[in-house]
């Protein structure tokens, strides 16, 4: 049996002449690496900026702040089904982007607020929210057309200006978004 002062001696960074040995190394190094990646995430998400930075939720907003854009959406072949392009009206303020199409309001009554999200719905919807931060914008929903199936929608992108612009998955399909503001005149 080891006494108490042959464990500590051996553990003692004496033996190693004064050097840290190799996993020691590995082990202060994943340490330093692990503090690096945490403060630089909180560094993205303005933990450490001056001005505390609140994204408003969609059951919080204000709709009346939002203007109306015109948006065209490209969007790629999803198996035998070919590529389109349809017009559709974004809503879109400082610091936020919104499309609501069909029985929206039923999605949210049929989801608990699109908490708990089924794979079918009986009804047609599409619903889309996302925050602009410093020109940059991300964007999701749901929706389900054609048949009852509700489909993620993932986008991100720019907004420079007045012009929105962004892409990602759209159900199975690859899909890009541009808008600019609605021409004021015209009928919506």
């Amino acid at each position: 049996m080891k006494r108490f002062d042959d464990i500590l001696n051996a553990a003692s960074p004496r033996r190693a002449s004064g050097f840290i040995d190799g996993s020691m190394a590995v082990a202060i190094f994943a340490v330093l690496l692990v503090v690096f990646l945490v403060v630089s995430t909180l560094y993205g998400y303005g933990v450490f900026d001056d001005e505390e930075q609140k994204k408003v939720s969609y059951f919080d907003l204000d709709k009346s702040t939002l203007a109306r854009w015109d948006a065209q959406m490209s969007c790629g072949p999803a198996g035998t089904s070919p590529e389109f392009e349809v017009s559709r009206s974004l809503w879109v303020g400082e610091d936020v982007v919104l499309l609501e199409r069909g029985s929206y309001k039923r999605f949210f009554e049929e989801t608990d607020n699109a908490i708990e999200i089924p794979g079918e719905l009986p009804f047609r919807f599409e619903w889309w929210f996302g925050h602009i931060e410093n020109g940059m914008i991300e964007v999701s929903g749901w929706y389900n057309e054609g048949n009852d199936v509700v489909k993620k929608v993932s986008f991100s992108g720019r907004r420079i200006e007045d012009q929105v612009s962004f892409a990602g998955r759209r159900g199975p399909r690859r899909c890009e978004v541009k808008a600019t503001p609605a021409d004021e005149g015209a009928d919506e």
